[in-house]
């Protein structure tokens, strides 16, 4: 400051021998600007098509105009066995952009896909004896559905009752080439063939 300095006194007379001045310099302190990036959780039945959920929430001050661009989550899942996936956060930095500037906290959510039930029944039929076999090769989805365009390529219906008595209506299935078993839980459901006795058969007029 040198001599730069004065004081007056009432009277407008220049006292500044009377003084003795100590100066301090004072400190100006820039500090980081504080920033938190949220992605979304989210998780949804097997449809065929990905999830993704792409919209961040930019939390405390932010980011500076014109130094961050094109903030996005690019998480995507789409089949079961991708597991559960980080919905990870990304942006884009200008030439203005200083990242000791920035105290920048993520929280990055989680996408999955869980798989679709669906269950497989085989008909259920009944006969008097006649020494022939008994058998149905009907089989239906009697809960859930397939992806359009995927599903259940061909049946095995194993299911066979000769004799008087009764047997599950066994059966197995072959996907098709475009369906992914891991996107699915499948329940056969077996029905039940069943061969009476012709003696207790009720015979009506």
């Amino acid at each position: 400051f040198g001599d730069t300095w004065s004081v007056t006194d009432a009277n407008g007379q220049d006292v500044t021998k009377q003084y003795k001045a100590t100066f301090t310099v004072g400190k100006l302190t820039i500090n980081p600007r504080p920033v938190t990036l949220k992605s979304e959780t989210a998780e949804k039945p097997y449809d065929g098509s990905a999830l993704e959920r792409p919209n961040v929430t930019i939390g405390e001050m932010g980011f500076v105009a014109g130094e961050v661009e094109n903030i996005r989550a690019t998480g995507s899942v789409k089949n079961v066995s991708d597991g559960t996936v980080t919905n990870t956060i990304t942006y884009e930095t200008t030439s203005s952009f200083k990242e000791s500037n920035y105290i920048i906290s993520k929280e990055e959510g989680t996408l999955k896909i869980n798989p679709l039930e669906i269950t497989l029944t085989s008909a259920s039929d009944t006969k008097v004896y006649d020494g022939t076999p008994l058998k149905n090769n009907n089989v239906t989805i009697t809960s859930g559905a397939f992806v359009a365009g995927e599903g259940v390529e061909s049946y095995n219906v194993t299911g066979s009752q000769t004799l008087v008595g009764e047997s599950e209506n066994t059966f197995t299935y072959q996907l098709k080439a475009n369906t992914n078993p891991d996107n699915y839980i499948i329940t056969p459901v077996f029905g039940i063939l069943k061969v009476t006795d012709p003696n207790n058969a009720i015979v009506k007029d």
